[in-house]
């Protein structure tokens, strides 16, 4: 089984965070979840603004074990 999809959204090209597709679909106002993947894999704007790529799960896995070790570097 997957694990959950996250998506980084951006806002005039400002990164504003990374959300699930569930808080993208609520954020937006949108009825049906395939909506985020249609905007994700199209690389189209939303309301010509915004901006949703999906996070690869190897990407956020590093970025996610190297805010660890500087966590764990600074309480040493």
């Amino acid at each position: 089984m997957p694990g959950p999809i996250y998506y980084d959204l951006y806002d005039c090209g400002k990164l504003v965070g990374r959300y699930s597709g569930i808080e993208l679909q609520k954020r937006f106002g949108w009825k049906c979840r395939p909506q985020v993947d249609k905007y994700s894999d199209m690389g189209i704007l939303y309301q010509k603004r915004y901006l949703i790529v999906r996070v690869d799960m190897e990407t956020w896995a590093a970025e996610w074990d190297e805010a660890r070790q500087r966590i764990l570097r600074a309480r040493r």
